[in-house]
């Protein structure tokens, strides 16, 4: 559907049984295709962005390399949905940052009240609309390589739970906190700040 049939369809779809959550949908499908505005020809191509953040993405998997802690996302390519704009392109998380597993611990290597040679550790109830710092458990330094100290811009991701509604939740880290991040979490790390805010919200996004 096109802008313009969208349009011309608004009155019918808006009146019929749950009309206004059609109109959001068709509304976001326009958009993620980029067919709700018409393209800027002077748009910096998105080959481009991606070319220039080659060099910090291959610094960022030299490091995870050296730490033995981080892998990609992506599996075998998989076939594009819907075509793109020609000045857009499809990739896949692992083209624009790093995952990294979170710190594996004993129960009894936790502690509930800081000590000197810990850190504080984030864990899935910590992930909300944004990051909290509730009930924090804190385990030894020694446990933690530097790749797992949480970072400005990183996504912290709930990849398990015993709660289901926790799965797959993500918050971006807004400030400067010297801690980690359980074993039942991951971060991904985008190579540039540039393209962080806009990982965030596809990340939380619930589609």
């Amino acid at each position: 559907m096109s802008p313009r049939d969208l349009l011309e369809a608004l009155e019918t779809i808006g009146d019929a049984p749950e009309g206004i959550e059609r109109l959001r949908q068709l509304v976001l499908q326009l958009a993620v295709r980029g067919q709700l505005v018409p393209q800027d020809p002077d748009d910096e191509p998105a080959t481009e962005l991606v070319a220039s953040l080659q060099p910090n993405l291959e610094a960022l998997r030299a490091d995870g390399r050296r730490r033995r802690k981080s892998k990609g996302m992506s599996g075998d390519p998989k076939p594009a949905p819907y075509e793109l704009p020609s000045s857009w392109m499809w990739l896949a998380a692992d083209e624009l940052g790093v995952t990294v597993r979170g710190v594996t611990y004993k129960k009894s290597d936790a502690s509930d009240n800081p000590a000197d040679g810990t850190l504080p550790l984030l864990r899935a109830h910590n992930i909300q609309q944004s990051i909290n710092y509730d009930k924090l458990v804190h385990v030894p330094i020694k446990l933690v390589n530097e790749q797992q100290i949480l970072k400005v811009h990183d996504l912290l991701i709930c990849m398990s739970s015993g709660s289901h509604s926790l799965v797959g939740k993500a918050a971006p880290v807004r400030a400067e906190s010297r801690s980690t991040f359980g074993a039942f979490c991951s971060v991904f790390r985008p190579c540039s700040t540039t393209i962080a805010p806009y990982l965030a919200y596809f990340f939380r996004c619930p589609l």
